[in-house]
C-alpha cells in the first residue's frame, strides 16, 4: 500500500511547485498591502481642539487654549474597535485592487489610462501576471501617495473611512462630555488641594457652603490636573508621550500663571464681598451699579472662561490618554471614575442576537414543514423519476433540510443587512425626524445585492441557471424591506401590526410565483407544462408566504416592545432623554451616583489659591 502511493505524492509535487512559482508574488502582495495598509491608515496626524465643526462648542471657550499643541496619530483618537474595523476595510479596498490589477489586463489598462492619460496605450500593459502584481504594488506603495490624481483619490478614502471610524472626533466628543460631566475628586486629592487656598470665599464654595462657578471650576480644575498629570506619567505611550508630556507641562505652567492672577482676584473678592454670602455670581450680578463690583464681574467671566479652557484641554489629554491605554469599555468606565469623571461607559449593542436567532429559527420551520409535504406529495404523484426537472423534488429528508437552511441563511443575512443600514441611518438622523421611507428602500436593495451575490454562487457550484438567482434574490430583498419598517414602528412605539405581518406573506408569496413562473416556464407559455413544475408553482408562494408571515411575526415580537425597543444604535430619542452619547463603540453617559463623593471640608489651614 505504502508503495503505490509514492507515485500519487510525485505527481502532486510538480502542480505544487508550479502554484507556488506562478503565485507567491501574490501571497507576497497581499502580505506586503496588508503591513503597509496598516501605516498608511494611521496617518495623517490630527490636530485636537480649535475646530468648529468638532471642538469646542461653547463661544465662551477659548480655542487657542484649550487645544492640544501636538498632533495625534489617528489610531488613538477614537475607539481602537472601530479604528481597526475601518482600517481592515481600508487594507481589503488595496488588495482588491492588487487582486484586479495582477489577474485582469483589460482593468490595468483601464488604470494606466486614468493615470496616464492620452500617452497610455493598452499594449503597455505587462501579459504576464507576475509583472502585473509588480505593477500594482508599484501602484499602491508609491504611486498612491505621490501622483497628484491618485493622491487625492487615496485622500478622500482615507478621509472617509476616519470619519465612519469617529477619527479624531472620539477623543473630542469624549472631552466635551467629560467637562459637561459632574466632577468628584478622591478625598485625598481634594484635601492636597484644599490646604492650598486660604482666601475665604474660595473656600466656603469648595466647602460647600456658598455656590460659586469661578471658585468650583477653579477647584475642579487643579484636581483634574493632578490625576491626569499623574495618569499620564504612570502609562506612557512613546508615540504619544512628547506630545502628551509637552503638553502637560505647559497647561499646568498656564495654571500656575493664573492662580497668581486669580489670588490676587479672590482678595480683592473677599474685600467687596460680606462674609457670609449664599451665591458669589448671583450677589455680584444684584450690585452690578456698584463701579468695583462690575468691574469684579467682568474680571469673574473672564477668569470663567480661562478656567473652562483649560477644563476643557485637560480633559482632552485625559480623553487622548485612556484612548491610548485602554481597550475594553469595562477599563475605560473604570478608569474615567478613578479619575473622579461621573460618567458611565458600556458597549453599544452590536445585535440583536435574540431576533436574529428566533427569525433563523422560524424560518427554518417555515420552510422545512411545507418543502416536506411538498416532497412527498410530488414523489407519489409524479412517481419521483423526471430527468432533469428532479431538481425541484427534494430527495429526502436531508435535502428538506438543506433547502431549509439556504432559506435560513438567506433570510437572517437579510434581517442583519437592514439593521445594518438602519444603524447607520440613525447615527444621522434628527433625534426629532420621523421614519424616512428612503431608509427602507436602502434595506430592501441592499439586501437583494448581497443576497443576490449569495444566490449566485449557489447557482454557480449547483450548475442551475443564473437567472434564477436574479429572480429568487427578491424574496429576501423584501425581508429587509419590512424589517426596517418594523424597526420605525418600534421606534415610534406603535403596537405590533399582524395585518403588516400578512402583508408581508403577501408580498413574498407573490415573489415566490413570480420567481417560480419566470424560471420555469419559457415565454410564459403554460402549454404542456409538466406535472412537476405546476406543483412546484402552488408549493413556491406557499412556502413563501410561510417565511413572510413567520419572519414579520418573529421579528416584531422579539425586536419591538422589549428590551431592544430602547436601543440606543437606533433611536436617537432615547439617548436625547438619557443625556448618553454614543461615541465609537461605546454609549458614554453622566452617572453621579458613581462618582466618588466629596465630604464637606473644614475651613482651618491654607496657604494660597
Amino acid at each position: 500500500m505504502s508503495n503505490s502511493n509514492v507515485p500519487a505524492q510525485e505527481n502532486y509535487w510538480p502542480l505544487i511547485q508550479a502554484a507556488f512559482f506562478d503565485y507567491w508574488i501574490i501571497v507576497i502582495g497581499l502580505v506586503t498591502l496588508y503591513f503597509w495598509g496598516r501605516y498608511h491608515f494611521n496617518t495623517p496626524n490630527y490636530a485636537l481642539g480649535g475646530n468648529a465643526d468638532t471642538g469646542d462648542r461653547s463661544s465662551s471657550i477659548d480655542p487657542t487654549i484649550s487645544k492640544i499643541n501636538g498632533l495625534v496619530p489617528p489610531m488613538y483618537t477614537t475607539t481602537i474597535s472601530q479604528y481597526w474595523r475601518y482600517m481592515f476595510r481600508y487594507i481589503l479596498i488595496l488588495q482588491i485592487v492588487f487582486i484586479l490589477v495582477t489577474f485582469s489586463r483589460e482593468f490595468t489598462s483601464v488604470i494606466g489610462q486614468y493615470v496616464g492619460g492620452s500617452n497610455f496605450k493598452a499594449e503597455h500593459v505587462p501579459a504576464a501576471m507576475r509583472e502585473r502584481a509588480v505593477w500594482a504594488l508599484f501602484l499602491l506603495t508609491g504611486l498612491l501617495t505621490s501622483f497628484p490624481v491618485l493622491k487625492q483619490l487615496d485622500g478622500f478614502i482615507l478621509r472617509t473611512l476616519h470619519k465612519s471610524a469617529n477619527v479624531p472626533d472620539g477623543v473630542e466628543n469624549t472631552a466635551q462630555y467629560l467637562l459637561e460631566a459632574k466632577y468628584k475628586p478622591s478625598q485625598a486629592i481634594s484635601d492636597d488641594i484644599f490646604a492650598s487656598i486660604r482666601t475665604h470665599h474660595f473656600r466656603e464654595v469648595i466647602a460647600g457652603r456658598e455656590i460659586g462657578s469661578l471658585e468650583s471650576s477653579w477647584f475642579e480644575l487643579r484636581c483634574i490636573r493632578e490625576v491626569v498629570k499623574d495618569y499620564i506619567l504612570a502609562n506612557q505611550i512613546p508615540v504619544l508621550q512628547n506630545v502628551l508630556q509637552s503638553d502637560v507641562e505647559e497647561a499646568s505652567h498656564r495654571v500656575d500663571d493664573m492662580r497668581d492672577h486669580l489670588f490676587r482676584y479672590s482678595k480683592n473678592q473677599d474685600r467687596l464681598l460680606p462674609a457670609s454670602i449664599d451665591n458669589v455670581d448671583e450677589y455680584l450680578m444684584e450690585h452690578t451699579d456698584d463701579p468695583e463690583m462690575q468691574d469684579l464681574l467682568i474680571q469673574r467671566r473672564k477668569f470663567i472662561s480661562e478656567v473652562k479652557a483649560l477644563k476643557l484641554r485637560f480633559c482632552r489629554l485625559c480623553s487622548l490618554a485612556v484612548f491610548a491605554n485602554e481597550r475594553r469599555s469595562e477599563s475605560i468606565d473604570q478608569i474615567l471614575k478613578n479619575l473622579g469623571f461621573g460618567v458611565r461607559v458600556v458597549d453599544v449593542p452590536r445585535w440583536h442576537w435574540e431576533s436574529i436567532f428566533k427569525v433563523a429559527l422560524l424560518v427554518l420551520l417555515a420552510t422545512s414543514i411545507p418543502s416536506a409535504v411538498y416532497g412527498t406529495i410530488a414523489h407519489i404523484w409524479t412517481g419521483g423519476d423526471l430527468g432533469d426537472l428532479s431538481v425541484l423534488i427534494p430527495a429526502g429528508p436531508r435535502q428538506v433540510f438543506v433547502w431549509a437552511i439556504m432559506a435560513a441563511t438567506l433570510h437572517t443575512i437579510a434581517v442583519v443587512v437592514a439593521l445594518a443600514v438602519k444603524r447607520f441611518y440613525a447615527r444621522r438622523r434628527s433625534p426629532r425626524q420621523s421614519s424616512d421611507i428612503p431608509e427602507n428602500i436602502v434595506c430592501l436593495v441592499s439586501c437583494y445585492v448581497v443576497c443576490l451575490l449569495i444566490q449566485i454562487f449557489f447557482t454557480y457550484i449547483s450548475k442551475a441557471p443564473i437567472e434564477m438567482a436574479f429572480a429568487w434574490a427578491t424574496l429576501p430583498a423584501a425581508t429587509g424591506y419590512y424589517v426596517g419598517k418594523y424597526i420605525d414602528k418600534s421606534r415610534d412605539g406603535r403596537p405590533i401590526s399582524n395585518l403588516r405581518s400578512i402583508k408581508q406573506a403577501g408580498v413574498t408569496a407573490g415573489l415566490a410565483l413570480f420567481a417560480s413562473i419566470v424560471t420555469l416556464i419559457n415565454d410564459f407559455s403554460f402549454d404542456d407544462v409538466p406535472l412537476i413544475v405546476k406543483i412546484f408553482i402552488v408549493y413556491a408562494p406557499i412556502v413563501g408566504g410561510s417565511i413572510g408571515f413567520a419572519v414579520g411575526q418573529t421579528f416584531q415580537r422579539a425586536y419591538s416592545h422589549s428590551m431592544w425597543t430602547e436601543d440606543l444604535a437606533v433611536r436617537p430619542d432615547v439617548i436625547e432623554r438619557s443625556g448618553a452619547r454614543i461615541i465609537g463603540d461605546f454609549i458614554v453617559q453622566k452617572c453621579d451616583n458613581d462618582a466618588r463623593p466629596q465630604r464637606i471640608l473644614p475651613l482651618s489651614g491654607g496657604a494660597g489659591i
